[in-house]
């Protein structure tokens, strides 16, 4: 089932418990000129952080900055580059920590796939027979070129991509939307350590702390680590939809969705009240950026305005009617992004069915105020604090639906605290 051969499985499992090591024959570290030409080796440490280590005489040695490039090749005539070394320590051995990625060209690599470091639940579909024993997996059909699978193992998870025709181009940016995707669907930020591409080389990142921490944002549809092929249905299609519209989006808004997301999952993993203002902050953008044609100017109202202020500039008090106008002045909708009424945009987007509880504007509406002017979160309005924060993550989705024209079924909390699977239509289909 599997093409994985001894030598990847040694490689990622060096990967996943820190114990790699790669001997330089080659190697060249340097900045506006050359620090250091010789031998050297790359490690991985016990934090998951590579280390870039070489043995030097220091009399020839006058480093201008601490900051460094890369270029390397091991034995076996691969490849290595990285942008970012930070000089760590000047000794007798010189160590530099490799702060971003390593790029590694490769003709070795037999397969395009993605290594996650982390325990996950998936949902499964599939089962293969493997030294005797049953195990599952995610399978199915991205597009007319990609199919994907998903091995789930203790402390990983690989994800295997399949092209066909063999010759259909990929590249990194491909494989991040397919990232961004899954950790759409689990309603988490994994942590891929390994990106390889058939016949032209791998990624290697380091492991990021900031992922020990949990997230708290429950997932879109229901994942547990079940096998049925019904069950997939609505996590495969999702994962379709959410993946071409990032696809067929990129560069187009401030904020792409798969940032959105990743602010979203990183707040839930601090203090509550950071999570539901960054969540309410972020509704407002997508409101902004991705629905700026929903806006419906209120004319009654810019009338009521526009003759308010005539009437304070001709009969208020000279001494407060000029910070008064000017407010009622600015309180005039207009036509540019940062000045539309999120409220207004919502309230359309429920007359359009994209969403489809008048009640989740009300929970937006009341979270913003109470967040964006610092009261605390004690005592009976815990409750009301985390119902409204249940009410604003079904929100997201439903905006993120309405986007990406997902119908299916979907999860959400009730004030209860109860999972509730519900199907979502998109009412409309948006640009």
């Amino acid at each position: 089932m599997r093409s994985d051969s001894q030598v990847d499985k040694v490689f990622f499992n060096q990967l996943i418990i820190n114990t790699l090591e790669v001997n330089f024959v080659n190697i060249e570290v340097y900045n506006e000129k050359t620090l250091y030409k010789g031998s050297g080796q790359l490690l991985l440490n016990e934090n998951g952080s590579f280390l870039v280590e070489l043995e030097t005489d220091l009399e020839r040695l006058e480093p201008s900055s601490k900051s460094f490039k890369l270029k390397a090749f091991d034995q076996d005539g691969n490849f290595y580059e990285s942008n970012s070394l930070y000089l760590k320590k000047l000794a007798k051995i010189l160590i530099f920590d490799v702060k971003s990625l390593i790029e590694v060209s490769s003709t070795n690599v037999t397969q395009t796939r993605a290594i996650f470091f982390g325990d996950y639940k998936l949902p499964m579909n599939c089962t293969y027979s493997h030294t005797g024993t049953n195990n599952y997996f995610w399978e199915f059909q991205l597009n007319e070129n990609i199919a994907l699978k998903l091995f789930k193992f203790e402390n990983y998870i690989d994800l295997v991509i399949q092209r066909n025709p063999e010759d259909f181009q990929m590249d990194y940016e491909y494989i991040k939307n397919l990232i961004s995707s899954l950790d759409f669907i689990l309603g988490i930020e994994t942590e891929p350590i390994y990106i390889g591409i058939e016949g032209r080389g791998f990624r290697m990142l380091k492991k990021r702390s900031m992922l020990l921490a949990k997230s708290t944002v429950f997932p879109p549809v229901r994942i547990d680590n079940f096998v049925d092929k019904d069950f997939t249905t609505n996590h495969s299609n999702l994962f379709r939809k959410y993946f071409e519209f990032l696809s067929t989006h990129s560069g187009t808004k401030s904020l792409s969705l798969s940032i959105i997301h990743k602010r979203i999952v990183g707040s839930s993993r601090s203090y509550v009240y950071v999570y539901g203002l960054t969540l309410c902050v972020l509704i407002e953008a997508i409101s902004k950026d991705y629905y700026p044609e929903f806006y419906k100017p209120d004319e009654k109202f810019i009338e009521a305005l526009i003759e308010a202020i005539m009437v304070l500039e001709d009969y208020g008090d000279p001494d407060t009617k000029g910070v008064v106008v000017e407010k009622l002045k600015y309180s005039i909708p207009k036509n540019q992004r940062n000045n539309l009424n999120v409220r207004n945009i919502l309230k359309n987007l429920k007359g359009a069915g994209i969403i489809t509880d008048p009640s989740l504007i009300s929970s937006w509406e009341s979270l913003r105020n109470f967040t964006a002017h610092g009261s605390e979160v004690e005592g009976n309005d815990y409750e009301k604090f985390m119902d409204n924060l249940m009410s604003c993550s079904r929100l997201y989705y439903q905006l993120v639906f309405g986007l990406i024209n997902y119908s299916g079924e979907y999860q959400f909390i009730s004030g209860k605290n109860e999972f509730i699977d519900d199907h979502y239509k998109s009412a409309v289909e948006i640009d």
